[in-house]
């Protein structure tokens, strides 16, 4: 995602001479994408979306060789509690089955006893598993493992999770 005024925006950039290749429509009304997510193949990837509401909404991408869009967004499963933000909010399986996400709540009321939740869902299934954790914690640099059975996380080693 790039900034772009007050919103993010989703580009391919060509990595030989940093043109824009292709700008991603915004996913929906009072929607900007917020993080992207290889997806098991060099073409598919997952955005992550956040919105006037404190939700984070996940789509699927595919591009085409050229790097221009050729399929997509289209939502997946359903939206998630919180915002997903800072380094690598998301993180998709290598076989592709699996989404990692860290979402924070919008509001610091209770945050000591609930600050947002590191989750795994399936992205052609219901959700997997949930954890909450506290202020001052914020887990980014998420990583799966290839069969999605292991999450990688940075977090403040004094915050639960």
């Amino acid at each position: 995602p790039k900034p772009s005024g007050d919103e993010l925006r989703a580009e391919t950039v060509g990595t030989k001479n940093g043109q824009v290749i292709s700008r991603l429509p915004s996913p929906a009304p009072h929607r900007y994408y917020v993080a992207a997510a290889p997806s098991g193949n060099d073409r598919t990837f997952i955005l992550a979306a956040a919105g006037t509401r404190c939700l984070t909404w996940f789509y699927r991408v595919t591009f085409a060789v050229n790097g221009r869009l050729a399929s997509g967004p289209a939502l997946i499963g359903h939206a998630v509690a919180g915002r997903a933000y800072g380094q690598a909010p998301i993180a998709v399986s290598a076989n592709g089955k699996l989404l990692a996400y860290s979402t924070s709540r919008c509001t610091a009321k209770g945050a000591r006893n609930y600050y947002g939740q590191v989750g795994v869902t399936g992205l052609s299934a219901p959700l997997v598993r949930e954890w909450r954790f506290r202020w001052p914690a914020q887990p980014t640099s998420l990583s799966l493992s290839a069969d999605g059975n292991v999450i990688e996380l940075v977090r403040d080693r004094k915050s639960v999770v």
